[in-house]
């Protein structure tokens, strides 16, 4: 991530429900950044403000617009590139248990793994 974005990203994206993925994307997130919540929670989680002291904007949303999906593929199109660096990893799928535990683990070095059915 720090090749790709040393100073933070401007926004981070959370679609996986963990307590680990909300507090790396607080480290991931550049000081005024936004992180955004996607994924749908059903028990509640409890993580460190003090690292919203880095004037983090946190927001949670529900659903994709079709203006949503517009801008990202707009985003994909003009970063494609760039944003595959992002990609890894990829698995099959007896890969998938494996897959799942690296990302698990901060000290990987896992970002998005792909996974081949």
């Amino acid at each position: 991530m720090k090749s790709f974005a040393p100073n933070g990203a401007d926004v981070v994206l959370v679609a996986f429900t963990s307590l680990h993925v909300i507090n790396q994307a607080l480290r991931l997130v550049k000081r005024g950044g936004t992180i955004i919540v996607i994924a749908l929670f059903t028990e509640p989680v409890t993580f460190d403000m003090n690292l919203l002291q880095e004037e983090v904007e946190l927001k949670g949303t529900i659903f994709y617009t079709g203006e949503d999906f517009q801008r990202a593929l707009k985003i994909l199109a003009k970063r494609k590139a760039e944003l595959r660096k992002m990609l890894t990893h990829q698995v099959d799928l007896e890969g998938v248990q494996g897959a799942l535990e690296m990302l698990g683990d901060p000290h990987t070095a896992a970002v998005k793994v792909i996974v081949h059915p």
